[in-house]
């Protein structure tokens, strides 16, 4: 078993041939986001001779906007898609003026995926854990579905009714200097914690090998948080999520 980086873009690398050049040297499994439908195909392309990079079909919220005609291409993706991200909602201050927008395109997407079932999904809920909890609320009947908190900051009520609903948290570097967060992944049942790099925009890395380091640092950080070894749990999360 592999350790899993369930959240991250290498699309975006701006050192990905070096980044790749050591690639089978190392034994970690990533799923890689897209922000755009339009750059699906050509990241299914891209990564198809690497065995462990799965490629995730995605329309990030804060592109909903700009990126509008591109929604249709992205439900008629779904149904031969296995990996769904980035998707959600942004209630930041550039991007909450979009929230209908984000809001009536993420209850498309969710209900496509539920239609279709078998689906692995990282979801953005910046300030807006509570309406994607109800958006996922209102719309999963579809038990086949993972859907994976990506990068949760919401409240201890929210954070409830998400291990409620079944979701994974992915957590990285960055997330662990917030106290909620801290306080949170102590409450997140070890069967549901998942790790996450989110590189290149809360960390570059300049091989396959620091990203490894970097995997087993985080490790090493929530089992400290957690007070417990879970390693071995952790990596078969990421086994069970893609399995």
């Amino acid at each position: 078993m592999s350790y899993l980086d369930s959240h991250c873009h290498l699309d975006l690398f701006d050192n990905m041939p070096a980044f790749l050049h050591d690639w089978y040297n190392y034994d970690l499994s990533i799923i890689t986001m897209t922000t755009t439908p339009l750059a699906y195909k050509k990241n299914q392309e891209l990564f198809e001779k690497y065995p462990k990079i799965y490629v995730a079909l995605g329309l990030h919220p804060q592109l909903i906007v700009e990126r509008e005609k591109e929604l249709n291409l992205l439900l008629n993706h779904i149904e031969k898609a296995k990996f769904i991200g980035e998707i959600g909602l942004d209630l930041g201050p550039r991007y909450y003026k979009s929230i209908n927008a984000q809001i009536q395109a993420l209850i498309m997407i969710i209900d496509r995926c539920d239609w279709y079932g078998d689906k692995i999904v990282s979801v953005h809920s910046l300030r807006s854990a509570e309406i994607v909890l109800e958006i996922l609320r209102s719309n999963i009947r579809n038990q086949s579905n993972k859907y994976i908190m990506h990068w949760f900051t919401g409240s201890s009520k929210a954070l409830d009714e998400a291990v409620e609903l079944g979701c994974f948290f992915s957590i990285n570097s960055r997330m662990l200097q917030s106290k909620l967060v801290r306080k949170n992944i102590v409450r997140i049942p070890k069967e549901k914690i998942l790790l996450e790099s989110d590189a290149p925009f809360t960390i570059k890395f300049s091989s396959s090998k620091d990203h490894c380091s970097y995997i087993n640092q985080m490790v090493k950080m929530i089992c400290e948080i957690k007070e417990e070894d879970i390693s071995a749990q952790i990596k078969m999360n990421g086994n069970i999520l893609l399995s």
